[in-house]
């Protein structure tokens, strides 16, 4: 294990330390917890659900039902990361002000493109199977 050194002092490596792991988890489940109190992310964590199981009732392809988990997990990091952006911006002020606005409206405009490209993706794959097969 290598020692990193910053300002001369010496820093355990993450490996050596495992609390600090231990600590990232708890952090990381904590921001679960926070995210699953967002009405979008708790509608898309449950539309993700039910269109993965569909993919297994429906018996897609390994690489279909891939791509069905994948663009769903990214669609809720997309969320994550909306919720992200507008809690900072909240922290950073209270006031109205039309650039923190656009911002906002930038990042749900994000989520909102990558919905609907996952839609589309997952409504072809669907589509596929149920009328072509």
């Amino acid at each position: 294990m290598e020692e990193i050194r910053l300002n001369g002092k010496i820093k355990l490596s993450m490996f050596r330390n495992h609390h600090s792991i231990i600590r990232a988890f708890i952090n990381a489940f904590r921001g679960v917890k926070y995210a699953l109190r967002e009405r979008s992310f708790f509608i898309q964590l449950i539309i993700g659900f039910l269109v993965t199981v569909f993919a297994f009732v429906l018996k897609l392809s390994f690489a279909e039902t891939a791509v069905i988990i994948i663009l769903s997990v990214l669609v809720l990091l997309a969320e994550i990361l909306n919720t992200v952006i507008e809690k900072t911006l909240d922290a950073v002020s209270k006031e109205q002000n039309p650039e923190i606005a656009k911002i906002k409206d930038l990042a749900a405009a994000g989520v909102l493109i990558f919905s609907v490209a996952a839609f589309l993706i997952g409504l072809w794959i669907f589509g596929r199977a149920i009328f072509f097969k």
